[in-house]
């Protein structure tokens, strides 16, 4: 006669039983947490009652002075201590500066060396030192010591024209320098350029070259030639 209880299958039992074992470690890693959770709650209950709000003061400002220039000796002991020759340091100066690019030579000069001194727009011919040191406050005792000497008065057409002569100097000036730097960084090789590139590279020399009406009037045909190159 057959057993009507067909024997179970052993893989359903292994996958039942460990599903039982991982929900029991689940359980009890809950169980853990919370317990842990409490135990923090307790602590930070027991901890609120250390803390306790501070008596609020009225706002007093610092106005404490400790004097120390009156009793700081270190100025005193550093004069006694260091009595090496003092050698002054050279006064203040300008650095000579350019609106162009310039070699590396060109720029260590700038930085050793003082630039040149660019004479005034009036010329010197005006000035006669004699008249302007004839009546000059102190040399006189019934004049007061804030007298100023005489202002000369130079020509207005003749001050035009010095200025006339030396903006024209100053644009051929410009002009040959801005030649010289396009023939000296090879811009002519540009022309190989696609014409959108061409087109950027353009305005890039026009604002670093062209920062005078001479060398806007050198870089003018040098830049219609760019435009036109295949």
């Amino acid at each position: 006669m057959a057993d009507e209880n067909p024997q179970a299958n052993p893989a359903e039992e292994a996958d039942t039983e460990h599903k039982e074992t991982e929900a029991e470690e689940e359980t009890q890693v809950r169980s853990q947490m919370l317990c842990e959770l409490q135990r923090v709650e307790k602590d930070m209950i027991n901890n609120s009652s250390i803390v306790s709000k501070p008596e609020v003061k009225p706002y007093t400002p610092d106005i404490f002075n400790d004097l120390s220039p009156y009793y700081n000796r270190y100025i005193v002991k550093y004069m006694i201590n260091d009595q090496v020759d003092y050698v002054p340091r050279p006064g203040w100066g300008t650095r000579a500066t350019t609106l162009r690019l310039v070699d590396p030579e060109e720029s260590w000069r700038m930085d050793h060396f003082p630039g040149p001194k660019y004479d005034t727009v009036i010329p010197r011919c005006f000035y006669k030192p004699q008249i302007w040191s004839k009546n000059v406050s102190g040399k006189d005792d019934n004049q007061g010591s804030t007298r100023l000497p005489p202002i000369p008065k130079p020509f207005r057409s003749d001050i035009n024209r010095l200025k006339e002569t030396k903006a024209q100097r100053r644009m051929k000036e410009d002009r040959q320098r801005t030649l010289n730097d396009w023939q000296r960084m090879n811009l002519t090789e540009l022309k190989v350029l696609p014409d959108q590139s061409r087109y950027h590279v353009k305005k890039a020399i026009m604002s670093y070259l062209g920062t005078s009406k001479g060398s806007n009037k050198a870089l003018k045909p040098l830049l219609s030639e760019l435009s036109t190159a295949e």
